[in-house]
């Protein structure tokens, strides 16, 4: 799965921002899988995710249970996490289960590896991204790039995260307002709300001290 691969920031930015999913394959593993995955959904929420998701919806529209409830053999179950510290728990726990469903992580290369060692795990195949390639002139700015590309299918569009910081700047929403809007529409739940309000606001108090 790479649809999670593709958020940009600094070092520091992307240090609170780990992706995790589960999901079975195809032929191999998936028939019979939605109570492993429907399972895997409850243990990520025993980690203090940001935002949990599984296609069906996300936890900024429906509880864990319903989604858990919705949950189908071909279901993704994914969830963001602001710490090391939970992910490393969250994959102990998951190794200990050892329910046969593969488990993806996402983030900083390194914080990643670190976190499948101590979790007492090693990666079967490691996937990075390689960044935007080609004609760059018509892209958003970066701080919106970086808004944009935490929802893989791109289901949170520019004109969409331009919208929210137009609210902002007239006073309608807040940032942290905006990002939970932002984050209904990734049905995956890999929007990281919480570091999109830290850029929105960003953004408007730039813009604030440029024109004063």
């Amino acid at each position: 799965m790479t649809h999670t691969l593709h958020r940009r920031g600094t070092v520091k930015e992307l240090e609170h921002d780990y992706v995790v999913l589960a999901m079975s394959s195809k032929d191999v593993n998936r028939e019979g899988s939605a109570p492993k995955i429907a399972e895997i959904l409850e243990i990520f929420s025993k980690y203090h995710p940001v935002i949990c998701g599984n296609v069906a919806g996300n936890s900024m529209r429906m509880d864990i249970p319903h989604m858990a409830e919705q949950t189908k053999d071909n279901t993704v179950a994914h969830a963001v996490f602001r710490s090391t510290d939970d992910v490393i728990e969250l994959l102990r726990e998951l190794r200990e289960k050892d329910l046969g469903v593969s488990i993806v992580v996402s983030g900083l290369f390194d914080r990643v590896g670190s976190c499948c060692r101590r979790a007492g795990l090693t990666p079967h195949t490691v996937n990075v991204s390689l960044g935007i390639w080609g004609n760059k002139k018509r892209l958003p700015s970066e701080d919106v790039l970086q808004i944009e590309t935490m929802c893989g299918h791109n289901m949170v569009s520019v004109s969409l995260i331009e919208d929210q910081i137009d609210k902002i700047r007239k006073g309608r929403l807040t940032p942290e307002a905006a990002a939970r809007r932002l984050a209904r529409n990734c049905h995956c739940g890999i929007f990281n709300w919480e570091r999109a309000a830290d850029i929105l606001r960003r953004i408007t108090e730039k813009e604030s001290v440029q024109n004063s």
